[in-house]
């Protein structure tokens, strides 16, 4: 399959290779043909090194597909399912978890330091987030495979996985903006116009 990998940080470049191949997917995931992914400056970070991130892997976040495979303890999900997917999933039994906090789960985004998710020619590789949505097929944990109706269009449900609840969550969870408040936004991209 294709993707396109990342070889050390640093690079500017990302080369685009065709003998890349996914691991798993382990009785907890799900294999999922990518349909769509979104460019967000967070990749271009995790290139330079300002974000963290492994090479060699496959960068990209932002992503949504149709599930092809699901492992033997996803009873959730079926192949075929539309879904788009998250790089901070919940484990459902840590401590976060278990308080009501899901979003401070670190299981899977330690996870996506010290598993690898493809291989490139032989080598394991990690995906970015622990996801790799420049590629043509990742395999993520279940949880990280959020379920969409058939008829959200796939470019359209992949920018829900940063960019949307990037911007909504600050709204609504990080500055608890309230209606009537005034407010001013400083830049108009995916998150910023997610934020309006």
């Amino acid at each position: 399959m294709k993707a396109a990998v990342l070889h050390q940080i640093g690079d500017d470049k990302l080369e685009v290779r065709d003998d890349v191949t996914t691991v798993g997917p382990a009785r907890d995931e799900v294999r999922i043909r990518v349909r769509a992914s979104g460019v967000c400056h967070s990749d271009v970070s995790a290139m330079d090194g300002t974000l963290p991130a492994l090479a060699p892997g496959v960068i990209g976040h932002e992503g949504a597909g149709e599930v092809v495979q699901v492992g033997e303890a996803v009873d959730h999900l079926a192949p075929g399912d539309h879904v788009l997917v998250s790089f901070v999933p919940p484990c459902g039994g840590c401590a976060s978890c278990l308080r009501g906090q899901p979003n401070l789960c670190a299981v899977y985004a330690i996870a996506a330091f010290t598993t690898p998710r493809f291989n490139v020619g032989g080598t394991p590789a990690f995906g970015f987030g622990g996801l790799g949505t420049f590629s043509e097929e990742l395999v993520v944990p279940a949880a990280g495979a959020v379920k969409i109706a058939d008829d959200v269009p796939f470019d359209v449900a992949c920018l829900v996985s940063c960019g949307v609840m990037t911007g909504v969550g600050a709204v609504v969870n990080t500055a608890k903006v309230q209606p009537g408040s005034a407010v001013a936004v400083i830049g108009c991209g995916g998150v910023g116009i997610s934020v309006i």
